[in-house]
């Protein structure tokens, strides 16, 4: 299971390097983008999560064919920044915009910054109709990527979450 992580970056990093080979792909970009590219990486894999943020946001101008994967880990870098509303709205744009696993992983981290945000919103009574709403979107998002991809999940992490959704919801 360690190795998981380690051939997911690996073949991420194959596809970039295949996509970049032609700098025309990316308006001219080239190896130039691939390097802010591992610099966006690197800040997200080492909790640099604010910095992540930001190179991700100027890597989408230039992202090409990269555009949805690039938007996705922009938006689970804003989720690890605690940003759960900007969160939220990009991975619900990149689960618009996508089909499939792209979509069902983009719905896993618009779930979860729901989540997150309800949290929060639940705190105060001003706010708790507002995160009733949120913990709703998070339900409806969560169950979607169980029951259509349940290999989003090998840990069990979703399933937990929601089933945390669904016991504050029922109360």
């Amino acid at each position: 299971m360690s190795r998981s992580p380690v051939f997911a970056k690996a073949a991420l990093g194959a596809v970039v390097f295949a996509l970049l080979g032609c700098d025309a792909q990316l308006g001219g970009q080239g190896m130039g983008f691939a390097a802010r590219y591992d610099a966006a990486r690197g800040a997200l894999e080492s909790g640099d999560y604010a910095k992540a943020a930001s190179k991700y946001e100027a890597l989408l101008a230039n992202a090409g064919p990269l555009s949805a994967r690039l938007r996705l880990e922009y938006a689970h870098s804003l989720l690890r920044a605690g940003k759960h509303d900007a969160a939220s709205a990009e991975a619900a744009s990149v689960a618009r915009a996508t089909q499939g696993t792209a979509r069902n992983a983009a719905l896993a981290v618009q779930g979860t910054a729901d989540h997150e945000h309800a949290l929060s919103l639940l705190k105060s009574p001003a706010t708790k109709a507002e995160g009733r709403a949120k913990l709703k979107s998070a339900q409806s998002a969560l169950s979607t990527v169980l029951e259509e991809d349940p290999a989003l999940d090998p840990v069990g992490g979703l399933a937990s979450r929601l089933r945390a959704i669904e016991a504050r919801l029922g109360g």
